[in-house]
């Protein structure tokens, strides 16, 4: 299940990074790459969750940071279905964080296997 959801979550930041170039070139971010992206990232905030609860492993540092880049991805999509502009700046810290708890979930599930 801890793989299935890092999968998710890897496809959610291919994703990302796609949307992260289009509001950093001040364009208008396909629909089809928003309403995927949250989606993934969702199905694997859930399935960590449910990771966490069936297991003893410490996810809970993971968890928390998942959710604070959630908020931050729903402001942004909030601003972007409503037509105001993205900030750039949200955008970037949003992506740094994801990347940065998506690598440090990669080495705790290492650190796990081993």
């Amino acid at each position: 299940m801890l793989m299935t959801a890092m999968v998710f979550f890897g496809l959610a930041i291919v994703i990302g990074l796609m949307m992260l170039m289009y509001v950093l070139a001040s364009r208008s971010v396909p629909r089809i790459l928003s309403f995927t992206h949250g989606p993934l990232a969702v199905i694997g905030l859930v399935l960590l969750i449910i990771y966490s609860y069936l297991n003893t492993s410490p996810m809970m540092a993971v968890i928390a940071l998942f959710v604070l880049v959630a908020l931050g991805g729903l402001t942004l999509f909030y601003k972007d279905i409503t037509g105001k502009p993205l900030p750039k700046w949200l955008a970037l810290v949003h992506g740094f964080i994801a990347i940065g708890t998506f690598f440090y979930l990669v080495t705790i599930a290492v650190s796990a296997a081993q």
